[in-house]
């Protein structure tokens, strides 16, 4: 789905999407595709099902979809049967005309549901349960391609801890499983200190963690295990960004490192998009933009890079195409993402009002800002005029003056250099790390990108409390 599919979409139909093709079936003859788990039957029977339009406004921040329990257990359930009825009575094409109702005209729910499948909430619910309830469902054999043959591919036998370390990855992967996955990977390295994967886990997993020292130790280690894993090389590159930034020292060895990773994975979408803002910062913007469209030929449902391409277009000094995407990811279920967004929105109709009302703006050099967090680079700098762009730094915050709200007066010292850094309003701050902004912070390591306003002083565009 995410290499095929353009756009957001529900969590019932991308649950349901991957349930319905969860229970493949291959012997040695054919796949059957379609088949549902007598465990959906059982749900649904025990715990009763959600009325259709309340499945349909389930949101990836709502508590159903998020909290452990029956109501969880009901929406997968549920899901996977909605989107089982749709394939059975083949009305995928009016999923597509409800979620252009929905998402593109904004046309409420019942009524999106009334015009897409010619019925209303309450008629789907009555077609849902009735199809629940006869137990019956088509599912799709597929021969096996007459040219597979055991000639074609090599096979190697999977150690047991080889085969541990690639579940504690997916945990680490998972947002409800990454405490766990640090527990696996840490026995694994003990028990089995040349696991490969294991170090690289466990490395990504401190990196999650802002623990670069043992972050750098471990991938290290996997480096010196495996040269040829395209992910090492990547996080090596995602290590020097969280620690330093995009900085000019680090920039050769950082796009070496991605440069590799391509090479030895083309399809490995993340090198692709952190290898953009590497070269946008090293002054090719219009090369950025060719890389961060590989990214998402690769994954064009990856909301990040559609954000990190909007940061490039505006590098690239076309504001108009940067709103565009912009105001496509208006309507992100991600609050952070959602805020940033709106932040960036604002500075790109600025920067093309300026352009507008001086054209030599276009003709200046602009450079773009980068910080990643843990799903890939987060970019929320822009050329707002024609003499200030964005920049990142990494330092200690040692002193908050909040005596004039809602401003705040920050010091932060980064190196032998000490900035005197203003928030505009602390309650409308882009903040990571903390859930609100504190006065009496002191000694806190932290990240921020900032419009350098004088010498040693800064107005704050974002803050991330390390």
């Amino acid at each position: 789905m995410n290499g095929n599919l353009k756009g957001e979409f529900d969590p019932w139909f991308q649950e349901g999407f991957a349930e319905y093709f969860s229970s493949i079936e291959v012997d040695g003859k054919e796949a059957r595709v379609g088949k549902i788990p007598s465990v959906d039957y059982m749900i649904l029977q025990q715990l009763g099902m959600m009325k259709i339009a309340d499945l349909f406004r389930v949101r990836e921040n709502s508590s159903t979809y998020n909290e452990s329990g029956d109501h969880r257990s009901t929406f997968y359930a549920e899901s996977s049967m909605v989107m089982h009825y749709i394939y059975d009575n083949q009305l995928l094409s009016r999923v597509g005309n409800y979620f252009d109702l929905k998402e593109n005209k904004h046309v409420p729910v019942e009524d999106a549901i009334q015009q897409a499948f010619g019925m209303s909430a309450a008629q789907f619910d009555k077609a849902l349960r009735n199809y629940v309830g006869s137990g019956r469902f088509k599912y799709y054999p597929i021969s096996n391609p007459a040219s597979i043959s055991s000639n074609t591919y090599t096979a190697t036998p999977m150690t047991a801890a080889a085969g541990s370390a690639v579940l504690a990855d997916i945990h680490l992967h998972t947002r409800d499983y990454q405490d766990r996955a640090l527990s696996e990977f840490q026995e694994l390295v003990k028990s089995d200190p040349k696991n490969a994967t294991a170090c690289r886990g466990l490395g990504y997993a401190y990196l999650q963690k802002h623990q670069f020292a043992e972050a750098a130790e471990y991938f290290n280690r996997a480096s010196q295990l495996d040269s040829k894993d395209p992910r090492v090389h990547y996080y090596n590159a995602l290590l020097m960004v969280r620690q330093n930034g995009f900085g000019s020292r680090y920039l050769p060895t950082m796009t070496k490192e991605l440069e590799t990773s391509i090479s030895l994975d083309p399809t490995f979408a993340d090198s692709y998009a952190l290898l953009a803002f590497a070269q946008s910062t090293a002054g090719n913007s219009a090369e950025a933009l060719v890389t961060i469209r590989k990214a998402l030929a690769i994954s064009p449902r990856n909301q990040q890079y559609l954000f990190n391409y909007a940061n490039l277009y505006l590098a690239n000094r076309q504001p108009d195409p940067a709103i565009a995407l912009l105001q496509s990811l208006r309507a992100t279920d991600n609050p952070q993402l959602a805020a940033e967004v709106s932040v960036l929105l604002g500075q790109a109709q600025r920067f093309k009002e300026n352009m507008e009302e001086d054209p030599e703006i276009g003709d200046t050099d602009t450079n773009t800002a980068e910080k990643g967090p843990a799903n890939g680079p987060v970019v929320v700098s822009a050329p707002p005029t024609r003499s200030v762009s964005a920049k990142f730094l990494a330092g200690t915050l040692t002193d908050v003056d909040c005596s004039t709200p809602p401003a705040v007066l920050i010091t932060l010292a980064s190196g032998a250099k000490t900035w005197k850094m203003k928030v505009a309003d602390r309650n409308h701050l882009i903040l990571i790390g903390a859930d609100e902004f504190s006065c009496v912070w002191s000694k806190k390591k932290v990240a921020v990108n900032y419009f350098e306003t004088g010498e040693g002083e800064a107005n704050v565009i974002s803050l991330e409390i390390q």
